[in-house]
């Protein structure tokens, strides 16, 4: 009796540590992402400095 509660115990342990380690890989990769769309939205943000600051006053695109 105890000795098949054990076993299904080890199996509810091994279930949840694959499920907490695939849950770090996916956090992992989550912060990587965010790292790498909050350097691209700084870039992106000094590229409109730049051309705000290239054009013209009054808001005209000349042609």
């Amino acid at each position: 009796m105890l000795e098949s509660e054990l076993a299904v115990l080890r199996e509810q342990v091994a279930r949840l540590t694959a499920t907490g380690e695939n849950l770090t890989a996916q956090l992992k990769e989550t912060k990587a992402e965010l790292k790498e769309a909050r350097t691209e939205n700084r870039t992106l943000q000094a590229e409109l400095l730049i051309l705000a600051r290239a054009e013209p006053k009054g808001g005209k695109v000349t042609k």
